[in-house]
């Protein structure tokens, strides 16, 4: 293969093999693996984008790089039109992909087009979608290869919603703090400094805000419980009965462990006269909270709770008890 430099072209293109549409797409996307077409005894440096997310027609790489997807007619010279402008052959390109990703790009009859602003560059121009896996070819050469983010807890209970209110939907776990803020909450619109829930973050996340109009259980026991009496930092005690003071709570769900909820609450209505509330997840029971921890972190799929640097870790129990492991 020719050792060659490519140049960036704008926008960004999703292959499809057989059939498929925008909304198989949908979800969360975490990097797997960096591979250099023409040189396999290297590792290229991953790329600085560690996750995606794809929602209803629209790709997100970031907070500034939003596109939407469009389905066009594939063609061969349109993913690979560097590499075949290089000097490659398509036929060494069908095999390549046929020994590391399990599938020939000739088989392929449509893709996504998407046009983004010089912004989004730094990740790539071109996604091949096939055996789920997004293939984000990086200047010619470089193959980004991303995962699908799935959930073994929501896929292995019996029924995750079941004692959850019909008006809630579960946030699948592993939940990643990081991004939930870059990809939902950080980008929630506010509307006198309340957040609106006028943007979709599924099916990533569900996120809720509970309010004085607020019907179900879950969500009162939300907006009525005292966070700053519970050991939540920097904020003040306006949010021991958040709503009740007219603050409007953050949350979302995610699938209960037996009979235990697991909520984390986000306080976003930062003022000059107010600091927000430091974040919490709560663990609600018989609709009554049982238990609080205000370490922000990321849960696993066995309701493990890790902090920033792994220092200290949480079990959620089904007592709904968090309790720090050692």
């Amino acid at each position: 293969m020719k050792a060659t430099k490519y140049a960036l072209i704008s926008g960004l293109t999703a292959v499809c093999v057989s059939t498929c549409s925008a909304e198989t797409l949908d979800g969360m996307w975490n990097i797997y693996e960096v591979l250099d077409y023409e040189n396999l005894t290297t590792k290229p440096a991953r790329t600085q984008t560690s996750t995606i997310q794809i929602s209803n027609e629209t790709i997100s790489i970031s907070p500034t790089c939003k596109a939407k997807i469009y389905k066009e007619v594939y063609r061969a010279d349109l993913p690979f039109q560097l590499l075949l402008k290089s000097g490659e052959r398509e036929e060494d390109i069908n095999r390549f992909f046929m020994k590391h990703f399990g599938f020939e790009p000739n088989k392929m009859t449509t893709y996504y087009h998407i046009n983004q602003s010089n912004i989004c560059n730094h990740l790539g121009n071109d996604i091949i979608f096939a055996n789920e896996k997004l293939i984000i070819i990086t200047g010619g050469p470089i193959l980004n290869v991303f995962t699908r983010s799935t959930s073994r807890s929501t896929a292995t209970a019996p029924n995750p919603q079941s004692i959850l209110p019909q008006n809630l939907k579960a946030t699948p776990l592993p939940f990643k703090s990081a991004d939930y803020m870059e990809h939902c909450a950080g980008n929630l619109p506010k509307r006198r400094g309340i957040p609106q829930l006028t943007i979709s973050c599924s099916p990533s996340f569900f996120p809720y805000i509970a309010s004085k109009e607020s019907k179900d259980s879950v969500s009162k026991a939300i907006g009525s419980h005292n966070y700053f009496s519970s050991g939540g930092r920097n904020g003040t005690d306006d949010y021991n009965n958040p709503v009740s003071n007219g603050l409007h709570p953050l949350f979302v769900v995610f699938p209960p462990l037996g009979d235990v909820i697991l909520a984390r609450v986000d306080d976003l209505e930062r003022t000059e006269s107010r600091d927000v509330t430091s974040t919490a997840y709560i663990s609600i029971k018989n609709n009554k909270v049982i238990d609080q921890l205000n370490d922000g972190c990321d849960f696993s799929e066995e309701y493990m709770c890790s902090t920033s640097g792994h220092n200290r870790k949480y079990q959620l129990t089904r007592s709904g008890q968090f309790v720090e492991l050692k």
